[in-house]
């Protein structure tokens, strides 16, 4: 039927390529349009009273940049910073933060028609996780892939923007 689409069929189309990362031995996905770059962990700046959700904040090239607890967010065990973590920093909308998870894997194809790496898949759940936009096959499974602006609340993104209004420089730089 021309002229008739699928939403979701067309939302596959929409994202070429997705950053597949791990997070507690889970595959999850982003996708490509949101990833700014991916950086190797660093020590971080702690904010006194903020909610569990961020971790903390770091120096990027003389900004703010606030680091989430992504395993918080996916309802994953919270663990300690390690040097071999990665920081997966994305542009929310204008607001610039970091997501810290295990590793960073790979940018995989997206293909609603079967030819490339990684094929989107309709989800046979009536009603998805509203943090999940779609969900992928690849080579390590099926990868949800996330919506990050159903994965943060409004609240979160309130405190985090405070933060990256003050301009405030932390000690803890990357370049």
């Amino acid at each position: 039927m021309e002229g008739v689409t699928n939403s979701a069929s067309t939302r596959y189309r929409l994202a070429t390529e997705i950053l597949l990362f791990e997070c507690d031995h889970h595959y999850f996905g982003l996708r490509s349009e949101i990833v700014v770059e991916v950086l190797r962990s660093v020590a971080l700046s702690v904010v006194p009273q903020s909610s569990e959700v961020l971790l903390g904040v770091a120096n990027l090239r003389g900004k703010v940049l606030p680091v989430l607890n992504t395993r918080h967010l996916l309802g994953l065990p919270t663990v300690r910073l390690h040097p071999s973590h990665h920081f997966i920093v994305v542009d929310a909308g204008g607001l610039v933060i970091a997501l810290h998870v295990d590793r960073a894997v790979e940018l995989a194809q997206v293909d609603s028609e079967g030819g490339g790496n990684v094929t989107a898949i309709e989800s046979e759940v009536a009603d998805p996780p509203s943090n999940i936009e779609f969900i992928t096959k690849t080579d390590v499974g099926l990868v949800p892939v996330i919506n990050l602006r159903n994965m943060v609340t409004q609240n979160h993104f309130a405190e985090l923007l405070s933060l990256s209004s003050s301009g405030t420089s932390t000690g803890h730089s990357m370049q």
